[in-house]
């Protein structure tokens, strides 16, 4: 990476961190989806018991018995609660990979029609190069790389 500027260095470093961004977005909303369903379930459960059917809640660290209108009351809020976070992260989500396209766009105009210092290879796509340099590589790489090394 020596001789790539200092400009497309820190787009490079730029999409990283947004790469890094979209993966803690996409674990916390699995996790909120999971929270949702497992709330739903519990729903599910308490619409089939009776009235007078004891509920108990977890507060804290201990359990408490509450009526079920209560506790229905509380899951259905926390449900909303949920799925408005998993909205809000979709939204982040959607931004982010916008953010991450454009410069991922961004890097390639700006590494078309670089060379591999070693193997004077004109590169177009983003992968290594016989040295290992990362640069965008062209198509028909694999039949110059085969010319070069013999290898498929």
């Amino acid at each position: 990476m020596q001789n790539i500027s200092p400009k497309v260095q820190n787009q490079f470093a730029m999409l990283q961190q947004i790469q890094q961004q979209l993966q803690t977005i996409l674990q916390q909303k699995t996790q909120y989806e999971m929270a949702v369903r497992e709330a739903k379930r519990a729903q599910e459960e308490i619409a089939d018991a009776t009235d007078d059917t004891p509920m108990y809640m977890s507060i804290g660290t201990i359990m408490v018995q509450k009526k079920k209108d209560y506790v229905n009351t509380k899951l259905t809020e926390k449900v909303e609660t949920l799925e408005l976070r998993v909205k809000s992260l979709e939204k982040q989500e959607k931004m982010l990979q916008g953010k991450f396209e454009q410069l991922q766009t961004q890097i390639k105009s700006a590494l078309e029609g670089k060379t591999c210092p070693e193997c004077r290879i004109t590169f177009f796509r983003l992968k290594k190069c016989l040295f290992g340099f990362s640069l965008p590589i062209m198509p028909s790489f694999t039949s110059q790389r085969t010319a070069l090394t013999g290898w498929p």
